[in-house]
């Protein structure tokens, strides 16, 4: 626990890089890949992941549910202003725990603004 407060409170937003350092590809890949796991409506995040295939895989619902479930979360958000709450409130959790796994990892990070709506 102790771990996970540290990593939280130091976090800072930071405002400048070392340019020389390398990030590489694959430890990028795996912050994303932990990071896909924050909190999101339905667990399905509105950040561009597919999620019923890996549900399916991954034994939380039987294949042949999956249409019946996606018919009915869409159904949820067929109010455009809901919508937009959501997908600002869970990509926003995305977001920190993007910058809360990075840090576990040594990096450093600094959030943006900007929202981009389809």
């Amino acid at each position: 626990m102790k771990e996970c407060l540290r990593l939280i409170t130091e976090r800072r937003s930071i405002t400048f890089f070392d340019p020389t350092k390398e990030v590489p590809d694959e430890l990028i890949k795996e912050i994303l890949e932990i990071s896909i796991t924050a909190p999101s409506g339905y667990n399905l995040p509105p950040w561009e992941v597919v999620v019923l295939d890996s549900w399916v895989e991954l034994g939380y619902i039987p294949k042949e549910a999956k249409e019946k479930l996606r018919e009915n979360i869409q159904r949820g958000w067929t109010d455009r202003e809901k919508a937009i709450r959501k997908a600002i409130r869970d990509t926003a959790l995305f977001c920190i725990t993007v910058m809360i796994v990075a840090r576990a990892y040594g990096l450093e990070t600094h959030s943006m603004e900007g929202l981009r709506l389809f």
